[in-house]
């Protein structure tokens, strides 16, 4: 028996279930991170949402509360400048807020009244999007989020 190759062999098995371990790994990972493509439904958890939104710019949504007959947000200023918050949608639906100046660094809080509900004890996910104007600068500028504003209905 000639055995020259059996060595050569034997290492190209062993890389290849390395990298086929390797993969198997990298997919779980990506799974079990919830990254869209890659987990089953492509939905965000209410802590990825959170995450996303507290640290948008130049404003940022802090918080927000949905309950069975109104809302709430919480708007930060993440930039240096005064901002006028003139607006915020939800779900393509403008809320009609009074003009609200938020400070470089202050935090407000905003209510939707009647115009943001859901379902007690049911799940919500909601697209938003911000109208604001930047003082002596910039006006007509909208912070249109990539990821909804989800979480449970209180």
């Amino acid at each position: 028996m000639d055995k020259k190759g059996q060595g050569a062999e034997e290492y190209l098995t062993i890389i290849a279930g390395i990298i086929v371990i390797s993969l198997a790994v990298v997919a779980i990972s990506l799974v079990s991170a919830g990254l869209p493509g890659f987990s089953e439904s492509g939905e965000i958890t209410e802590e990825q949402s959170r995450e996303y939104w507290g640290n948008t710019q130049p404003l940022a949504l802090t918080g927000w509360r949905i309950t069975a007959s109104n809302g709430t947000f919480v708007v930060h200023n993440n930039s240096g400048d005064k901002i006028r918050m003139t607006d915020i949608t939800v779900n393509n639906t403008a809320l009609g807020l009074a003009d609200a100046n938020v400070a470089a660094g202050e935090t407000i809080t905003t209510a939707a009244d009647p115009d943001v509900k859901c379902t007690p004890d049911q799940a919500y996910s909601y697209d938003i999007s911000i109208s604001y104007d930047i003082a002596g600068e910039i006006s007509g500028e909208t912070l249109a989020g990539e990821k909804p504003i989800v979480g449970t209905c209180q």
